[in-house]
């Protein structure tokens, strides 16, 4: 794996990946020079930076780790510059960490830390704004840049600080997605081992841990995160991220009415999401509504919205209060779950959680 102990020499690729390496070479720094990367510099403490860089099929996956001394945490870098066949699309991460029993998305991004903001999301370095209805840069307490690639800037960027106690060994697999069709682009997998005076950095192996797709147990997880829970109710500690996902709504196309109709297939789970809610007695307890579409459909962001507002309208029938019932977000068709046109794309995703 090619490191280096400093940024003196650090490129930033700014017109993406100009398809002249072969696959699975180490990038060596063409594109147009600038600066080097933002790290936190609130952060005095942080030791050298451990660069990598590796052309894959899609584009080229860029990573810097720099671990804290003596704090337990480390400063993550992740740059990946597509080729030209995905310039101008919107691209960001999905992640996936491991401890001693279990591998599951990670949903708390650094952006998400120490905020009342839920992470109905899952993407790193990508924030749904639903004014605008497009995906905008993740904030950071750093300056680094944590944001999509899309027209103005082909790269995708993620910054990450995890944490780990001193013992402690957790496992990451960032990978590389466009979230309109979930094509992945790329992956990487590194770690860290807490010390009593920082962390140890757990390298990726350029041969075994970046590639352009991601690993058996990274799917498992994300499939996972995509199953309803067995039960409705704010259980933190759950893999399962969603108290009910309806979905199989018709395709909005030629005025069809019944495209945003509630069938009783989805009236059944809302109804035991209404019964927790109004049994449940913790105040700050919330229910989030995401509404989606596939591109296929007429004004897929309208659409989204009226499913979204469907499932509002009849939580509040059912008794749910309207000052508990948040909209997380009217998506269109750019947040898919499956390849586009299925119709398990068209659907509103329901999420039981607490606000701090």
């Amino acid at each position: 794996m090619s490191e280096q102990d400093n940024y003196s020499d650090w490129q930033k690729p700014q017109g993406g990946y100009s398809g002249s390496q072969k696959p699975g070479a180490s990038y060596t720094g063409g594109g147009t020079a600038a600066s080097k990367p933002t790290v936190a510099t609130n952060t005095p403490k942080l030791g050298p930076g451990k660069i990598g860089s590796k052309v894959l099929s899609k584009g080229v996956i860029i990573w810097s780790l720099r671990s804290a001394k003596p704090a337990n945490y480390a400063a993550v870098i992740i740059i990946f510059s597509p080729d030209n066949t995905y310039r101008g699309k919107t691209i960001t991460f999905l992640q996936a960490v491991s401890g001693k029993s279990r591998t599951e998305i990670d949903v708390l991004t650094v952006g998400r830390r120490g905020n009342t903001k839920d992470d109905f999301e899952p993407f790193y370095g990508a924030d749904w704004d639903n004014t605008k209805r497009i995906w905008v840069p993740e904030s950071t307490t750093s300056g680094a840049r944590n944001q999509p690639g899309g027209k103005n800037d082909p790269n995708a960027y993620l910054y990450d600080e995890p944490a780990v106690f001193p013992g402690q060994i957790k496992m990451f697999e960032s990978v590389v997605v466009i979230p309109e069709t979930m094509e992945i682009l790329g992956a990487i997998s590194w770690g860290l081992k807490g010390r009593k005076n920082g962390v140890k950095l757990i390298l990726p192996d350029q041969t075994k841990d970046v590639s352009d797709g991601p690993t058996a147990g990274f799917l498992v997880a994300l499939d996972k995160f995509y199953k309803e829970a067995s039960t409705p109710g704010p259980k933190p500690s759950r893999v399962e991220r969603y108290d009910a996902i309806l979905d199989g709504f018709p395709a909005h196309v030629g005025g069809a009415e019944n495209a945003v109709v509630l069938t009783d297939a989805h009236k059944k789970k809302l109804d035991a999401v209404a019964l927790n809610l109004k049994e449940t007695k913790i105040p700050r307890v919330r229910v989030s509504i995401g509404g989606f579409a596939d591109a296929t459909e007429m004004d897929p962001s309208g659409t989204s919205e009226a499913r979204a507002r469907a499932v509002y309208d009849y939580l509040v029938v059912a008794g749910v209060p309207k000052e508990k019932i948040i909209i997380a977000g009217f998506f269109g068709a750019a947040w898919a779950w499956y390849p586009p046109t299925e119709s398990r794309n068209r659907r509103a995703q329901v999420r039981v959680h607490l606000i701090n």
